[in-house]
């Protein structure tokens, strides 16, 4: 039973990645719930690993738009490790960690912010910990954390941290990305489009736009062989490039682009990329304006 409950979670994980996010939620609840029955048998040994397999329920729940669903899973993965990581900490506060980010997404889901706030900066923590015992396994987990940071931040109005934040984020990844660009550029990627956000509202239009376009190459190199798995990051740095392009008839390609993409998403899930392709229209309904003004 415990082989099972873990090749359903795998294969969760696989049937996302190809962007099949109904058939992964369908795996991940039949996981769920050997994992239960085995915890209600043996807790100290299969309580974590219910715990694990809670948070990947949440992930799948979040990928298919159900926001409030998805935040009761990670709250209870979370209180459920945080158990067993008060005993053993040198066993369990990396996954506590990474639960505590994925709170902290799916509390900001909700625009719960401080509490996302809260959530990510103890996350933070205790990866900055690890990575000064572990650096090569921890130093990825803890630029992704500190990229969720800088998100957080901004959400409750601290800038200037969340640049400084997103800022060291975007030097680890790059060293990363040197040293094993297959498997950290899309990190660095969405590293990069945050800090475009970050520079384009510090007023630093040209850095912003140098580092937007950067995402937008990165992503167009991995959708181009995975576009399951990398069409919605595409389309959102699209989206953003728009924004920062001073030339009108680029932005007006670029925002079509993403538009193209994200009807495709939002036909397959409406709920999770209906809100995102509104955006883009708005967008491209914008630019549309300020070509009309311009003689």
């Amino acid at each position: 039973m415990p082989d099972l409950a873990q090749s359903l979670s795998t294969l969760s994980n696989h049937l996302s990645d190809l962007g099949h996010r109904d058939d992964a939620l369908a795996a991940i609840l039949e996981a769920v719930d050997i994992y239960r029955h085995l915890a209600r048998e043996q807790p100290t040994i299969f309580h974590p690993d219910l715990a694990l397999c809670l948070d990947t329920l949440s992930c799948r729940l979040s990928d298919i738009g159900r926001r409030e669903d998805a935040l009761v899973p990670i709250q209870e993965a979370v209180a459920t490790l945080r158990r067993h990581a008060i005993g053993h900490p040198a066993t369990f506060n990396i996954y506590l960690a990474e639960l505590l980010s994925d709170l902290s997404s799916r509390l900001s889901d909700l625009t719960y912010n401080r509490d996302a706030l809260t959530a990510i900066v103890e996350a933070v923590e205790i990866y900055e910990q690890l990575a000064k015992q572990y650096p090569a396994a921890v130093k990825p987990y803890f630029a992704m954390s500190l990229h969720e940071l800088s998100c957080r931040l901004a959400d409750t109005g601290n800038q200037q941290s969340a640049f400084k934040a997103i800022q060291e984020a975007v030097q680890i990844c790059c060293q990363l990305a040197t040293d094993w660009p297959a498997t950290f550029q899309p990190d660095l990627a969405m590293s990069l489009d945050k800090l475009s956000c970050h520079l384009a509202d510090l007023g630093c239009a040209d850095d912003a736009l140098v580092a937007v376009q950067e995402a937008v190459q990165i992503y167009r190199q991995f959708s181009a062989q995975y576009p399951a798995a990398f069409n919605a990051y595409l389309a959102g740095s699209l989206k953003n490039l728009s924004d920062r392009l001073p030339d009108r008839d680029d932005a007006l390609t670029a925002i079509q682009e993403s538009i193209e993409l994200y009807e495709v998403l939002a036909e397959d899930c409406p709920t999770a990329f209906g809100s995102s392709l509104a955006m883009s229209r708005s967008s491209l309904d914008r630019i549309r304006r300020e070509m009309e003004l311009v003689p």
